[in-house]
């Protein structure tokens, strides 16, 4: 049986869907995260802590536990893991995404650079103070709504920030509008 290491962050919603999935594809799963699992006494190398935030200790952790129980494939299931896979998986030699196409995902600016240069269709985008800055749809009254697509945040706290930078640069924020 295939034994596959799933790099599940402890506050991931995903980790059902991919433990499904291993079950109906009949693969061992070992669950890697930054935090013990509760029942990891029992569990022995089918649970290892990885160091999310340290991506070359998490590594040594994901090589530590191949070397006494061998693994046939490292999966992260949110961004947070991706690049620690990809390293731990081309460490022990094992089927990885490109470290350089990993690295991009994480970094915004990258990957639409990236996809830019493939000729891969996307909004337009702009770095504003060291952030890129995508059109990402409308508002009504015709204005774009923009958003910062965060680097490894997901976006999620971004858009404020995005639409703040956006405004400064271009002289349209709120002291822009009352000087007006």
């Amino acid at each position: 049986m295939p034994r596959v290491l799933l790099i599940l962050p402890t506050a991931t919603y995903r980790a059902p869907d991919f433990l499904a999935a291993a079950r109906a594809l009949g693969v061992e799963v070992i669950v890697g995260s930054e935090q013990p699992q509760a029942m990891a006494g029992s569990m022995g190398d089918r649970s290892v802590v990885v160091p999310l935030e340290d991506p070359e200790a998490a590594v040594e952790a994901v090589a530590a536990l191949h070397g006494r129980s061998p693994l046939d494939a490292v999966v992260a299931v949110d961004d947070q893991g991706v690049v620690i896979a990809a390293k731990a998986a081309a460490r022990l030699g094992l089927p990885h995404n490109p470290l350089d196409a990993v690295a991009a995902t994480r970094d915004k600016a990258a990957m639409r650079r990236a996809f830019a240069a493939a000729g891969v269709p996307q909004p337009r985008f702009e770095v504003i103070d060291g952030e890129p800055t995508a059109s990402v749809g409308f508002r009504p009254g015709g204005r774009h709504r923009r958003g910062r697509p965060g680097a490894g945040d997901g976006g999620r706290a971004a858009p404020r920030r995005g639409v703040r930078a956006w405004r400064r640069g271009r002289g349209r924020g709120p002291a822009a509008r009352r000087a007006a």
